[in-house]
């Protein structure tokens, strides 16, 4: 779908239905088309969400050592860096990836690396970053505002649960939902 979605972002010549969109790709390229890109996704997420959470455990932890910080504010703190910190690894990754769904002439690339390396050399490596200051403050924003306010709602609504797991699975969707509501 997110192939999908950025060949209709990226098409300046008229607006394109989702299905009109799906049926013309699959006719140039088949079913591989929608998955271009899906190397750069699947790394990019595992180091991004590996150096989000590590960031955002270690600076709760810190944070919590401060006494005169608010608990509230912990959490929000702690996930706005991670954010930035995630956001600026999975960057790079993101631009090949959007690039490689793109499929024009000198944006054909065969991989990662390869994507990674042609930009770096013919567009310098800040092009890696290209809108990364929007990109990183809009997602630390959007992330600092989720993660604090689930922990906020999960330590608020935590003594109306039991210890059980499905008491724990009801209290984390609960609390989910209502941070990704409110975020």
């Amino acid at each position: 779908m997110e192939a999908i979605r950025t060949k209709i972002k990226t098409n300046r010549k008229e607006s394109v239905r989702f299905l009109t969109q799906a049926k013309v790709m699959y006719k140039r390229g088949g079913v591989a088309l929608y998955y271009r890109g899906l190397s750069c996704t699947l790394s990019g997420a595992y180091f991004a969400y590996a150096s989000y959470f590590y960031t955002y455990e270690r600076l709760k932890d810190d944070l919590e050592k401060y006494r005169h910080l608010s608990e509230n504010f912990v959490p929000f703190a702690a996930a706005f860096a991670a954010g930035l910190a995630s956001n600026a690894i999975y960057l790079p990754f993101i631009m090949v990836r959007t690039r490689m769904m793109m499929c024009k002439g000198h944006y054909d690339y065969k991989n990662l690396l390869h994507g990674a390396e042609k930009i770096a050399r013919y567009e310098g490596f800040k092009q890696l970053y290209h809108g990364g200051p929007v990109l990183l403050t809009q997602a630390a924003l959007e992330t600092s505002f989720t993660f604090g306010l689930y922990e906020m709602f999960h330590q608020r609504l935590k003594p109306y649960f039991g210890k059980g797991l499905e008491n724990q699975w009801l209290l984390a969707a609960i609390s989910s939902f209502g941070a990704a509501s409110l975020s």
